[in-house]
């Protein structure tokens, strides 16, 4: 069985074309989709035996922001995560990468920067596979 990527975003339509970019390139792992960031965690509790290969982690939510969830993801998981965000300046890169983030990236705003970002993604899919 295939290791899912899993995408942490209080933002709906942002997961969706996320995963819709990441199914357009070819992604064949399953995506999961939670909307917060307790959420995220207490999936990865009942995942024990079957942990994402990679999460797509948003840095700017509610109750629980991104930084907060990746700090619980690498105190307890080890699971590679990407920071995919609005708000993604050269500090914010620098903070995400010094707090176990493999990547920072800004979201895209058009279709193309959505295919890139999901691009880039299935490369790391390769990486972490082998």
């Amino acid at each position: 069985m295939q290791r899912s990527i899993l995408i942490i975003d209080d933002d709906e339509d942002d997961c969706m074309l996320i995963k819709d970019s990441l199914v357009q390139i070819g992604i064949r792992h399953p995506i999961k989709i939670v909307l917060g960031g307790q959420q995220a965690l207490d999936l990865l509790q009942t995942l024990t035996l079957e942990l994402p290969l990679l999460i797509i982690l948003d840095l700017n939510m509610p109750l629980m922001d991104g930084f907060q969830v990746l700090d619980r993801i690498n105190s307890d998981y080890k699971i590679p995560v990407v920071m995919y965000t609005t708000s993604c300046d050269d500090e914010t890169v620098a903070k995400a990468k010094s707090a176990g983030a493999i990547d920072c990236i800004k979201k895209g705003t058009s279709y193309a920067d959505n295919l890139k970002f999901a691009k880039y993604i299935f490369d790391l899919t390769k990486e972490f596979k082998s």
